[in-house]
C-alpha cells in the first residue's frame, strides 16, 4: 500500500513529503489540540499569515508588519521574522541539543516530516527523535500562535 501511494501519479510531490505513507501523520498522535491544529493549518496552506489575511481582504497588504518590506510568507513568519525570534532561539537550541544528533530548525520540520538528521538510525530511535521534534516544534507554534494567530 505504502508503495503504491508513492508511485501514484495523482499525488503531488508536496503531498508524499509532508505525508510519506497513507498512514496517519505522527504528529497527530504527539501533538496537544493547539498545536495539532496550528500545524494542520500550516500543511494546508490556510493558516492566518500577514500574506493569507491579504488574500482573505482583511488587511491591505501581504507584507509581513514588524519587517519593512518583506512579504509575510509562512516561511518568513517561522524562520525569518525578528518579532518571533526568541521564541525560535529556544526551539532551535532546543532541536540541536536533541541526542543523538543535532537537528536543524527548518520549514518541513515544522511542518511536521521527519528530519533528515535521523535518517540513518533505527526505526524506533527514529521515530523517538521525530517525536521529540514534534514537541519542541508544537511548543514553538504554540508560542508564536499567542503573539499573533496563526
Amino acid at each position: 500500500m505504502i508503495r503504491d501511494w508513492q508511485s501514484s501519479l495523482r499525488v503531488k510531490s508536496k503531498a508524499k513529503k509532508l505525508k510519506p505513507s497513507p498512514d496517519l501523520p505522527l504528529y497527530l498522535h504527539v501533538d496537544t489540540q493547539p498545536a495539532r491544529t496550528i500545524r494542520a493549518r500550516l500543511r494546508f496552506g490556510v493558516a492566518l499569515t500577514p500574506q493569507r489575511r491579504h488574500l482573505y481582504r482583511k488587511s491591505e497588504t501581504p507584507n509581513c508588519p514588524h519587517c519593512v518590506g518583506k512579504v509575510g510568507t509562512t516561511t518568513h513568519v517561522l524562520l525569518d521574522c525578528h518579532r518571533y525570534r526568541p521564541q525560535r532561539i529556544i526551539a532551535s537550541d532546543s532541536l540541536r541539543t536533541l541526542s543523538p544528533v543535532p537537528i536543524q530548525l527548518t520549514l518541513d520540520l515544522l511542518l511536521g516530516v521527519a528530519p533528515p538528521e535521523a535518517a540513518y538510525l533505527s526505526a524506533r530511535r527514529r521515530t523517538r527523535v521525530h517525536e521529540d521534534c514534534l514537541t519542541i516544534t508544537g511548543s514553538y507554534l504554540q508560542a508564536i500562535n499567542k503573539i499573533d494567530f496563526l
